[in-house]
């Protein structure tokens, strides 16, 4: 009774947004208007605590209860600031809060719920049955992010053996291709090379031709 699980809860609350459990959504987690005849009750938590610079930041989350005309009560978070100690502050929704507070924190918010602001009557879900288990310390140990990522990487592994196969069919084709124009040039250069003998013999048998005209006109 004195009050050691609230200062647990509003701790836990503050840095991740987490109602208690049994609250009834938060309703009884704030004093109830009737109890002061009030319409609403308005209600904040504030935490101070050090990052990871060693820089003082406060951090305020309001909340309220209000009454309805049919008797029933409504929770809302409203709009949280964080301080930080040169005075900066701003304001977020309840919902940019439990992004931003972990990250200030350098704590993930799954270890801040189940571990280090676990709640008493929540505190045996170690022992519970074997997927709530594994479940929890998947999101622990973030595997989910691990699996995705490594799922990722296996994607972009066949992506890329598939370039590579297809590389290596073109770099066939490429080296197939040079080998055909290797033996077309090879075939062009003995061409050529006939080529010139025959122009070389051509020329040798005009001038031969040429003699044995001149050596008949000699004899006539």
């Amino acid at each position: 009774g004195a009050g050691k699980t609230t200062i647990i809860e509003c701790l836990k609350y503050a840095c991740t947004g987490e109602l208690p459990p049994n609250s009834d959504a938060g309703k009884a987690f704030v004093q109830d208007p009737k109890v002061s005849g009030a319409s609403s009750v308005k209600a904040q938590v504030k935490l101070k605590f050090k990052n990871m610079q060693e820089r003082e930041i406060l951090i305020t989350r309001a909340v309220s209860v209000k009454k309805q005309p049919s008797g029933k009560l409504e929770f809302k978070s409203l709009e949280g600031t964080i301080s930080l100690s040169d005075t900066i502050i701003k304001s977020y929704r309840a919902n940019e809060m439990e992004k931003m507070v972990p990250l200030l924190m350098g704590v993930s918010g799954v270890i801040l719920n189940n571990v280090i602001f676990c709640h008493q009557e929540d505190s045996n879900w170690p022992l519970g049955d074997s997927a709530t288990v594994k479940k929890k310390f998947d999101e622990i140990f973030s595997l989910k992010s691990y699996t995705e990522a490594l799922e990722a990487i296996k994607e972009q592994r066949k992506e890329i053996e598939v370039k590579i196969r297809q590389i290596d069919r073109t770099f066939a084709e490429i080296s197939e291709r040079r080998k055909n124009a290797r033996k077309i040039r090879e075939q062009l250069d003995g061409h050529r090379s006939r080529k010139n003998d025959l122009e070389l013999t051509h020329r040798e048998s005009q001038s031969r031709l040429s003699d044995l005209r001149e050596t008949i006109s000699h004899l006539e």
